[in-house]
């Protein structure tokens, strides 16, 4: 089993940072990762994610700026080492398309080695006219699907997805198999911050996901 979180507070962080056989390393997880809020050029949060040997993930939204995304990569991984870092996509289903060619070309310029991850979660998070926050389980697949579609496009590669999931027969993201409906989130909705995928949903997601990866990287 590998360990991943958010590097969102320093100061736990460098607490947990220690030399190991003279290299810095991060010792409370495998992967680190630079979240879409903290991933700014010359921040405190990219001079700390610099200096250690883990591998680390980075978070990139819609929003990136792609003027300043080349010299962020560079900074990251300055050996250009493979498998060090992992591009982790949360631009949301209605906006992949539009983003996700840029961002490519953006990560191709740079020289950098590089691994793609989506996370189809909190691109497509929305409030329903209740205040409830949920995600439609449709939106999540086709992100996935259409994520995959344009990389391996642009010669690329999806290697991971990046899932919020439940073990229980929770009811927190609409659509599914199951077909949640949006009056029926506030029956088993127990999450206290992002609304999870079911245990039928993730099934069958993964069952979605796994044909449509084969179809694109045939074995």
């Amino acid at each position: 089993m590998f360990i991943s979180h958010e590097g969102l507070l320093l100061c736990y962080e460098a607490a947990m940072t220690r030399l190991s056989q003279g290299y810095p390393f991060n010792l409370s997880t495998h992967m680190l990762w630079l979240g879409e809020r903290t991933r700014k050029l010359g921040s405190a949060h990219v001079e700390y994610f610099r200096g250690i040997e883990n591998p680390i993930g980075m978070k990139i939204g819609p929003g990136a700026d792609l003027a300043e995304l080349g010299s962020i990569l560079q900074q990251l991984n300055p050996r250009n080492e493979v498998g060090k870092l992992i591009l982790i996509l949360r631009l949301g289903v209605k906006q992949v398309r539009a983003k996700l060619p840029s961002i490519i070309a953006t990560v191709q310029a740079s020289g950098i080695a590089h691994v793609w991850e989506v996370d189809p979660m909190h691109g497509n998070t929305f409030k329903t006219e209740d205040g409830i926050k949920t995600r439609r389980y449709e939106d999540i697949v086709e992100e996935i699907v259409t994520a995959a579609e344009i990389l391996a496009a642009g010669g690329e590669t999806l290697a991971g997805v990046h899932l919020e999931t439940a073990a229980e027969d929770v009811t927190e993201c609409i659509g599914g198999a199951v077909d949640v409906k949006e009056k029926e989130l506030c029956l088993r909705y127990t999450t206290l911050c992002d609304p999870r995928l079911n245990l039928a949903q993730t099934r069958q997601l993964l069952e979605t996901i796994g044909h449509s990866m084969r179809a694109h990287h045939p074995l």
